[in-house]
């Protein structure tokens, strides 16, 4: 059967289904159907030919056999399994591209990939600045059962990304010590002028005037937003004061009409008349536009509170990375910092104070170092140097050292 014709992610996600239906691995099936639609491959360097610290271990990746095992799972990983492209490591469920093959580079190993329509249109506007790579590593799927080996290395995700975080920075999502060895590494990449993702060097830290940017940039339409509901409330506050001047004015005029003929009473009875001869219809009309005038005043306060709390959060959020700058060994009260910011900064400045820093460390080990902070090694903190070793010891093949010590 012919594949569609036409660019759209609705025809490129049938001829997708129809191309592994017809017995295509998915990878295979969503190069041919986005290659079909005119998608350009995009590239992102993910992991070099040298040895590389992941902000709590060292990957031997200059060990040739390492580097080739890793390489031949990562392979195998995406040959049968749908990665996905996730936008802010968000998995909402929906289709942004797809990764679709792993090729060995002269400096390390390149994944291509596809984005869907909305993103590629961002990426042609010079919008998706940063990525984010996920790695695990002694990796147990979810069809893992007892008695299978781990995956060596698994591709868990490749996400765009709107402020990437440093990638000495990065902590496993898994402690190893808890799952025996299995754990996985992140790393943040940029787009360079080649058009290629690469990954983020160790010394370029984030700026703070581009991370400024980035949060005006991300802040501005909750401003505008902000903005047009102040409009809004200033518009309804104007009828409404408006509204009962007209109300005061009238009663006055009727008050001075009734004095004027001297007769209260007279006039209440007159009044009361008028209002009784008033169409009931009128009069509910009234009232029900006035109800709604009132809802909308108390939702837009609402709004208007729920938008300054969001502003609020977001600034302590910047004031805590700012801090953190030179107190990475806090980095794991991140959350906490900024609820307490966002709550009472006097509270945080003081939290702050009292926390040394240092502006000379280069990565989590020599900041703990700095800060007194160095936990106890355990007796195998890094299974992939203990399996290198223990290869050179006795001779065997890493796989096999590897699968012996874990």
């Amino acid at each position: 059967m012919p594949l569609k014709t036409g660019s759209s992610d609705e025809v490129i996600s049938q001829n997708i289904r129809q191309l592994i239906s017809e017995g295509y691995p998915p990878n295979q099936a969503a190069a041919i159907a986005y290659s079909k639609a005119g998608r350009t491959k995009k590239f992102a360097s993910v992991l070099p030919n040298s040895d590389l610290f992941d902000g709590e271990k060292m990957l031997p990746l200059g060990d040739k056999e390492f580097y080739e095992t890793t390489y031949r799972s990562l392979k195998d990983w995406i040959d049968r399994i749908d990665v996905p492209i996730l936008v802010e490591h968000e998995r909402t469920g929906e289709v942004s591209g797809s990764v679709v093959d792993i090729m060995k580079g002269n400096d390390g190993l390149y994944l291509g990939f596809y984005l869907d329509e909305e993103l590629e249109k961002k990426f042609e506007e010079g919008k998706l600045k940063y990525s984010s790579v996920g790695i695990g590593w002694n990796y147990r799927a979810d069809d893992w059962k007892p008695g299978d080996d781990p995956v060596p290395a698994a591709l868990l995700e490749l996400s765009m990304v709107s402020i990437p975080r440093h990638r000495t920075r990065q902590r496993p999502i898994v402690d190893e010590q808890e799952l025996d060895g299995m754990s996985a590494s992140y790393f943040s990449l940029e787009l360079n002028p080649q058009g290629t993702y690469s990954l983020l060097q160790e010394h370029e830290d984030m700026d703070m005037e581009d991370l400024k940017g980035m949060i005006e940039e991300m802040l501005a339409p909750i401003k505008e937003s902000h903005e047009d509901i102040m409009k809004r409330l200033e518009t309804i506050e104007r009828d409404t004061a408006e509204a009962r001047d007209i109300d005061r004015d009238e009663e006055a005029d009727d008050e001075t009409e009734a004095k004027e003929h001297g007769d209260m009473a007279e006039h209440e009875e007159k009044m009361e008349e008028e209002e009784e001869i008033l169409p009931m219809e009128e009069k509910e009309m009234e009232e029900e536009e006035d109800e709604s005038l009132m809802k909308e005043n108390v939702q837009l306060r609402t709004e208007l509170s729920e938008l300054r709390a969001e502003l609020n959060t977001m600034k302590a959020a910047a004031t805590v990375d700012e801090a953190l700058k030179t107190r990475p060994h806090l980095s794991e009260m991140r959350e906490k910092l900024i609820d307490v910011a966002a709550k009472d900064n006097d509270l945080f400045l003081e939290v702050i104070s009292i926390a040394p820093g240092s502006s000379e460390s280069k990565s989590l080990y020599s900041e703990r170092m700095t800060a007194g902070l160095t936990r106890v090694q355990p007796e195998n903190p890094n299974p992939f140097v203990a399996a290198k070793e223990l290869a050179a010891k006795e001779g065997i093949s890493f796989k096999d050292a590897f699968n012996k010590i874990k």
